[in-house]
């Protein structure tokens, strides 16, 4: 079973999520790769090969995948209906997926502009999936640590993936903070980097001002 504890994910990137992407980032440390989000309708019209699901109606590959990334890849399926999803694994969505399929089951969702209005939509996945949220517009990355923070105080019972991508740059603040961390060597720059969302180049910077 595929478990989300302590692990380096690639996170699901648009056009990117390919097998060389996915096995690149595999070679050099991830243990768990995204692919791209891939709609059941395009799926249901591919006929698998040894490794390639092929659009029969226009030959090209939807989904390509071999054996160096077997039981570390997760592939996304993204419908409006059920019925497709269904066809495509043998079940339904949310609940019947997960009563009926003996792998994991994942479902993403959209931090909401409220700790109580995210955590309810949580609480109510809490007992089929595991949520990774994606930050669409968050400019402080101090507030989706605090959002995050409340999912799991309150939802502990799910494992929880946090996958932040701010989109609007980032605070002062934060910017201060990560940098005081790097002088103090409370944690490597990369993953200082990675926990506030800066890039490593802004705060090795900050320390030359």
């Amino acid at each position: 079973m595929l478990s989300y504890e302590n692990k380096v994910i690639l996170a699901p990137m648009v056009r990117i999520g390919t097998l060389p992407m996915r096995l690149l980032a595999l070679r050099f440390g991830a243990d768990i790769v995204y692919s791209e989000e891939l709609m059941t309708g395009k799926f249901l019209r591919s006929k698998r090969r040894t490794v390639d699901f092929v659009d029969q109606t226009d030959g090209t590959i939807v989904f390509r995948t071999c054996e160096e990334e077997k039981e570390k890849v997760v592939l996304q399926l993204g419908t409006c209906s059920p019925e497709r999803a269904l066809k495509v694994a043998k079940l339904v969505i949310l609940n019947t997926l997960v009563e009926n399929l003996s792998i994991p089951v994942t479902c993403k969702i959209r931090i909401l502009d409220t700790k109580e209005k995210t955590l309810e939509v949580v609480q109510k996945l809490a007992q089929t999936v595991a949520v990774s949220k994606e930050i669409e517009k968050y400019a402080d990355i101090l507030k989706f640590k605090e959002m995050t923070g409340c999912i799991v105080d309150n939802a502990s019972q799910v494992r929880a993936q946090s996958r932040g991508k701010p989109r609007a740059g980032w605070t002062e603040d934060a910017l201060r903070e990560a940098f005081e961390e790097m002088r103090q060597n409370k944690h490597g720059l990369n993953e200082i980097s990675r926990r506030y969302g800066i890039p490593a180049r802004k705060i090795t910077k900050k320390g030359q001002e």
